[in-house]
């Protein structure tokens, strides 16, 4: 449990850092708690996906657009398979994906 406790802090404050601008750290941690968040609950886990999410936002931010479709399209099937297309996470990634899909297009 301190584990699990501990890895939703970090995860948290990943969070915060992408919201600060501080993409380079935010990221560094997000692959960090991707890393535990997959060997506590494996890969197709909610949490985990969030994860993913949060690290797509900080490659966006580092102009990373193909590494970030990645992510956000994997967080997504986290998200369909657990909750369903219409789930509000799902919907999030989906659009994260139009936009960097038609910005790769330009």
């Amino acid at each position: 449990k301190n584990h699990v406790s501990k890895v939703m802090t970090m995860s948290n404050m990943a969070g915060v850092m992408n919201e600060l601008g501080q993409n380079v750290e935010a990221l560094r941690l997000c692959r960090e708690v991707l890393r535990i968040k997959e060997s506590l609950f494996g890969k197709k886990h909610v949490s985990t996906a969030h994860t993913m999410f949060t690290m797509a936002n900080s490659l966006y931010a580092h102009n990373r657009r193909q590494k970030a479709l990645e992510t956000y399209k994997e967080a997504l099937s986290v998200y369909e398979t657990m909750f369903g297309p219409e789930y509000r996470w799902a919907v999030k990634a989906k659009r994260r994906i139009s936009t960097i899909t038609k910005e790769l297009k330009k």
